[in-house]
This record gives C-alpha cells, sequence and structure tokens, in this order.
C-alpha cells in the first residue's frame, strides 16, 4: 500500500501504540527519502521472513520495474510501543537482521544507559512520538551482521591468545630461572 493508503489503515485500525505511526512513518522517511527517489510501499502488521512486524517500509528506486528481481533496495522495520522500551528493544534486536533498518517508535520515555548501549550496539534507531510530532532521537545504522560479529569473535580470540602466550612465556621463563 501506498502513504495514503496506511494513513487510511491507521484510521481504520490503528490500535493505542499506533496513535504517532503517521508522524514516526514521516519523520523515518524524511531520514531515508528525503529527497524522493524512491518508492515507498506499507505492509503494517505483517509477517516477513518469518517474523512479525508492526510495519515494514519498502523502499524502491523509482527507475526500477516491478519485474526485476531485486525490486526492493532498503527494508526498514518499525516496533511500536507506547511505554514497554525493554520489550520493544528486545523485539527490535530479534528482527534486526531481517530488514536493512529497525527502529522503535515510543512516545517521550525514559531510557537507561544499558538500553541506549544496545540500541547503539545493534544499529537500532529511536523514534519519539507524542501528540502531533515524532523526531528521530537515534537515526538506525545499515544492516552489517558480520561485521560485529567477525569483530567480536576476533577480540575474544586476542584477548584468550595474549593470556595463553603470556602464560607460556612466564613458563619458559621460570623454567630457565629455575635451570641457572
Amino acid at each position: 500500500m501506498n502513504f495514503e493508503q496506511y494513513k487510511r489503515w491507521l484510521e481504520k485500525k490503528a490500535n493505542r501504540e499506533e496513535r504517532g505511526a503517521l508522524e514516526v512513518v514521516k519523520a523515518i522517511l524524511k531520514h531515508h527519502n528525503s529527497d524522493g527517489t524512491w518508492k515507498e510501499f506499507f505492509f503494517p502488521r505483517t509477517v516477513f521472513k518469518g517474523m512479525e512486524f508492526d510495519l515494514i517500509i519498502f523502499l524502491a528506486k523509482k527507475k526500477k520495474k516491478l519485474e526485476e528481481a531485486d525490486y526492493f533496495d532498503r527494508v526498514i522495520g518499525v516496533e511500536f510501543k507506547e511505554t514497554d522500551v525493554k520489550r520493544v528493544i528486545k523485539q527490535a534486536i530479534l528482527r534486526k537482521e531481517y530488514v536493512d533498518y529497525q527502529y522503535i517508535a515510543t512516545r517521550d520515555v525514559y531510557m537507561d544507559y544499558p538500553d541506549v548501549f544496545l540500541l547503539t550496539l545493534f544499529g537500532i534507531g529511536w523514534v519519539v512520538w507524542g501528540k502531533g510530532f515524532a523526531k528521530i532521537v537515534v537515526p538506525a545504522r545499515m544492516r552489517d551482521i558480520s561485521y560485529r560479529v567477525d569483530h567480536l569473535v576476533n577480540e575474544l580470540i586476542n584477548v584468550k591468545l595474549k593470556g595463553v602466550i603470556e602464560d607460556a612465556i612466564q613458563k619458559k621463563l621460570t623454567e630457565f630461572l629455575k635451570k641457572s
């Protein structure tokens, strides 16, 4: 569905958490499609790659034809919660690997440092909404799971190797000093 169809859908079917959805979508699109070069398609409360999303936004280059296999160039997921920050962050983390950009949308709520850390670690965006406004507080980063996992694994291996090497040197040094 296009933006106008999504707007009508919200008028009929929006739940309490989706009251600010229109403003949230406008803020996200202003960030990701400010120059209007993308076609926008909206899929509310849909299952995408086996995972249920509150909203999926597909962006496709306007010059592409519908028949092209890689029609959607960007996939944006949005999870809405009024105040349950911890739950919506968990949902967003689980859904992040299925989309290019993942956002959470909440009312103007307090967020602990660990929550903000999780958002930034996983590249999840945060949109705060209220009556008649929405603001991106943290922009989403493009999905890049492989880099993050590789980086973490390499760091763990380096730390372990450093300990093993230090232990081996200490053992050899102790043996050498005992012989002298």
